[in-house]
């Protein structure tokens, strides 16, 4: 029986399956590598997804630790010290001093009034507490700003880059602010310059 179908596959009138016989082995052979070949592709791509989560896991654990150490046992007092004690418009301050002090000056109720209320305390930063959470780790509190305050664009810039955390050289450990409302209103000054009259909320965490 085998030598016939022999016979038969390599008979010159079939070369067809002669070709077919001599062909299909490797057809075989080189559809299994090929196989082989995307499950090793596949199995890369898994590796390689898998130690960029791995990776990127490490480096948010990482983050965080980084961010707890920063801002953990922050001064509680951050805020009157740093914050509430702030004097802004100092340019203004400055420009008004000299002009008040012009002897061809004789109406001073106007400048005076705005230096009162520039340096005496009325244009200080002022919160309260509205609402406190915490559990074993963390501290939360609303702050509210009691009346709004003006300040100029360099004050503006530097307030917002020290609640932010934006730089943090040379500042003391403090908690971590989150700025739930902000308002920005343009004024204009005895000067006729422009200032911005702000009012926000934020939300300071402490992390024991």
């Amino acid at each position: 029986m085998l030598e016939r179908l022999g016979k038969f596959c390599f008979s010159k009138k079939k070369p067809f399956l002669f070709y077919l016989t001599l062909i299909f082995p490797i057809l075989i052979a080189s559809f299994y590598s090929f196989i082989q070949y995307k499950k090793m592709i596949h199995f890369e791509q898994l590796f390689s997804t898998t130690c960029k989560k791995g990776k990127m896991a490490i480096i948010r654990k990482q983050k965080k630790e980084s961010f707890i150490q920063r801002h953990k046992n922050a001064n509680p007092y951050f805020l009157d010290e740093y914050i509430e004690s702030i004097t802004f418009s100092k340019p203004e301050i400055e420009e008004l001093n000299k002009i008040i002090q012009h002897p061809a000056l004789f109406d001073k109720k106007g400048i005076e009034a705005r230096l009162d209320f520039l340096t005496k305390g009325a244009n200080r930063l002022k919160f309260m507490e509205e609402a406190i959470r915490s559990n074993n780790t963390i501290k939360e509190t609303e702050e509210k700003q009691r009346h709004p305050v003006q300040m100029d664009d360099e004050d503006v810039k530097k307030f917002l880059t020290m609640i932010e955390d934006i730089d943090s050289e040379g500042t003391p450990c403090h908690p971590q602010f989150i700025i739930t409302d902000f308002r920005l209103e343009t004024k204009q000054t005895p000067l006729k310059t422009n200032i911005f009259e702000i009012e926000m909320q934020f939300l300071k965490r402490e992390f024991e």
